[in-house]
């Protein structure tokens, strides 16, 4: 599995929700440092890193990413498609990890992502609706290639958070509107906020998915 930091959520006998958070491009687990204590203290959270490293020169910091991009001639961007899918072997492989080690409540999964860690998070969410329950997805876009189960009520049953930057310069808002209207055509029961932020998770974002998990999940 991937290298992760929890929020130190204790065994008992409990069964607790999980939320699996994915760092952006160039980042690592410990984006998410200053925030993880913020979460819902029922929850156990679980950030991981990006399997791939840009370089090995620096021992210090860690810049990870799930994927890299390239951009062709015309400007688009085009995806590594075969670490995307080492990414998703990967993530899938550490949820069933802490399945095994915590006493976690398997019918509250969730994956969730930012930025670049948004995309890997949409990609589970469409291509692998049987292993979570939900996701949320912040300052992101689709993935350019993901496939949909040819039975579409597999849906039903995901709820989803979609939360943007209303000043983002990085990303375009209008890819959340893209994310919320390609869920809710599959069915799944899909919230969409924006944020006066800009490209960056911040304390309105947490407040934001706890207010939502407690609220719909």
């Amino acid at each position: 599995p991937l290298k992760i930091i929890t929020n130190n959520q204790s065994i008992s006998d409990k069964k607790v929700p999980v939320i699996f958070l994915m760092h952006g491009y160039g980042d690592n687990e410990r984006y998410f440092n200053k925030f993880i204590r913020n979460f819902d203290e029922d929850a156990l959270i679980v950030s991981m890193r990006a399997p791939f490293k840009f370089s090995l020169i620096s021992l210090r910091f860690l810049h990870n990413k799930w994927f890299h991009v390239d951009i062709d001639w015309n400007g688009n961007l085009k995806e590594k498609k075969s670490q995307i899918l080492r990414s998703e072997k990967l993530i899938i492989d550490t949820i069933t990890h802490i399945q095994d080690e915590y006493n976690i409540d398997t019918t509250k999964i969730f994956i969730g992502g930012f930025s670049q860690g948004g995309i890997m998070a949409c990609k589970l969410a469409l291509e692998h609706p049987d292993v979570v329950d939900g996701f949320i997805v912040h300052n992101t876009k689709l993935p350019n290639v993901y496939q949909v189960r040819t039975d579409k009520s597999v849906y039903k049953r995901l709820s989803g958070l979609v939360i943007n930057g209303k000043y983002d310069k990085r990303i375009n808002p209008i890819n959340s509107k893209q994310i919320a209207n390609t869920f809710i055509a599959l069915g799944a029961k899909i919230q969409s906020k924006e944020l006066e932020i800009g490209h960056e998770f911040s304390k309105l974002s947490i407040d934001m998915i706890n207010k939502w998990m407690d609220l719909d999940n």
